[in-house]
């Protein structure tokens, strides 16, 4: 006699892990600053189990930070002219100065290191013409990239810029540390009282490339630590795992950061 055959149920579909789903849409879609927030705030963990896997190195894989809000579409433009004759052709130009990468933010280094890095540069010797309104302004900076270390009660916030009016020169790191505490009041909220900032100059730097950021100042933070006084801040962990980190700032400006093997610049003094 034939027995019947038991048939098992399919298996039930697994969700990809939050993280997942956050990696995909920054894959996909980073630029659409809705699409990512709408996935990043949906994201949390546990009130006081955060703080706990916050040890390591980070690598800052998107920010809203100096984002600038959607503009209205442009009405259609009218029909163009009829094109003119033809001139005749012009000498070739020199190629122009085309900026930091798109979306960059592009603040002084004064304003990210709490005034304590100069408010002003002597100006190099080649200057673009567009740039030289900034010169006089202050050292703008392009940030290019963003790590964070938190080790032992300590945080070290490593910005990665280029300098906008040297853009020769290869990105160099500023970097702001001091003494991090988990909040006794906010779960998830770590504390963090920034007291120094430095300069390092890109690993293997040539004696040109120290050269050019001492030009515009920066000769004492890279020599050693330049002390900061500094209110206290602090991050919020809204979502945390093995792969990735989702906080919140003082400031409301969200961050995405994932686990980072090593950091390319030597933070430790």
């Amino acid at each position: 006699m034939c027995r019947p055959i038991m048939r098992l149920p399919p298996p039930a579909s697994t969700a990809a892990p939050a993280s997942t789903q956050l990696l995909q849409v920054l894959g996909e879609s980073r630029n659409d600053q809705d699409a990512v927030l709408a996935v990043a705030e949906a994201m949390s963990s546990p009130p006081g189990k955060a703080l706990g896997r916050m040890e390591g190195d980070w690598v800052v894989a998107w920010s809203n930070l100096g984002s600038k809000p959607k503009k209205k579409a442009p009405a259609p433009a009218a029909p163009a002219p009829a094109p003119a004759a033809p001139a005749a052709p012009a000498a070739p130009a020199a190629p122009a100065y085309t900026g930091p990468p798109a979306g960059a933010f592009v603040p002084t280094l004064a304003m990210m290191s709490f005034n304590k890095l100069p408010k002003a540069s002597r100006p190099p010797i080649v200057v673009p013409v567009c740039l030289v309104a900034t010169c006089i302004k202050g050292v703008k900076c392009a940030i290019v990239g963003s790590y964070n270390r938190v080790r032992s009660g300590r945080y070290d916030l490593a910005q990665i810029f280029t300098l906008m009016d040297s853009p020769e020169l290869p990105p160099s790191a500023m970097v702001l540390s001091g003494p991090s505490t988990p909040d006794g009041k906010v779960p998830n909220r770590l504390g963090v009282t920034f007291t120094s900032v430095r300069v390092l100059p890109p690993p293997g730097a040539s004696p040109e490339v120290v050269a050019g950021l001492e030009a515009v100042g920066l000769g004492d933070a890279m020599r050693a630590p330049v002390p900061i006084e500094t209110k206290d801040t602090y991050i919020d962990i809204n979502y945390i795992d093995d792969v990735l980190r989702v906080h919140k700032g003082q400031t409301g400006m969200t961050y995405v950061l994932k686990r980072a093997d090593d950091i390319p610049f030597a933070l430790e003094p």
